[in-house]
């Protein structure tokens, strides 16, 4: 039987985020008048409740966004990281007009490349991994496993609707991470099940480093006595349970 270490070695190849659906250039107008579709339609102000805009995250208003019409399904690893989009595509919004199924791991990691995913309907999937720039919003979240994120403060996950997973695993508390609803299953504390009185169950174990988060977890997922993203990610791509 092969060691955890191997089956970490042998991640599934990836969907990457080029090939995940069927793009269309949309000529977005930067004019802020309401009679402007485009910038109605897609006002990523509003969508990220007033967090950033899009000269905040590119530094220009971009002369596209990438849409697909409709709901997109996918099987095994879906990998979102900007710098593998064309160049002139990179620095942009992604916008899924409908749901996005995932049967296997989302990863979604930026630097400095500031591509963002929105949503509009429901992103499930079995585990989702959301680190350092990350952007994603969506219009409601469930995560059939784990929810890991490690997002800097540059990193946002907004979610306008439901929010569930199994389990959620956030090793920085960093980032800004906007719920609509109190998250079904899981709390992102101990501090914050108690305070809407949450049952006892699966919820986030603590921050980086915390004792909670550090016992739950396989050890051979910690380095130096605190969980690893790395080996976090490797666990999710090949379906390895993170958890003692």
């Amino acid at each position: 039987m092969a060691t955890k270490e191997k089956r970490a070695k042998n991640k599934p190849p990836a969907t990457k985020l080029p090939k995940l659906a069927r793009w269309k250039k949309v000529a977005f107008d930067s004019d802020d008048s309401d009679e402007s579709e485009s910038s109605a339609r897609y006002d990523l102000l509003e969508a990220t409740n007033d967090s950033v805009d899009y000269e905040d995250l590119f530094g220009d208003v971009p002369e596209h966004v990438m849409v697909h019409e409709g709901s997109v399904s996918a099987d095994g690893l879906v990998s979102l990281r900007g710098w593998d989009a064309r160049e002139g595509s990179q620095q942009t919004l992604y916008v899924i007009e409908g749901d996005l199924t995932i049967n296997g791991t989302l990863v979604f990691a930026q630097s400095d490349i500031c591509t963002t995913l929105w949503v509009k309907g429901t992103l499930r999937a079995q585990r989702v991994a959301l680190a350092s720039s990350a952007v994603l919003i969506v219009g409601a979240l469930i995560v059939d496993d784990v929810l890991l994120t490690n997002l800097e403060d540059a990193g946002h996950l907004i979610v306008h609707g439901p929010c569930e997973a199994r389990v959620w695993l956030d090793l920085w508390f960093r980032g800004s991470i906007e719920l609509d609803e109190l998250p079904k299953g899981c709390y992102r504390s101990d501090d914050e099940r108690e305070k809407h009185g949450g049952d006892e169950g699966p919820f986030l174990r603590g921050a980086w480093g915390q004792e909670p988060l550090t016992s739950a977890l396989d050890p051979a997922l910690l380095e130096d006595g605190t969980p690893s993203y790395r080996k976090l990610v490797d666990a999710l791509c090949t379906g390895t349970t993170v958890l003692r």
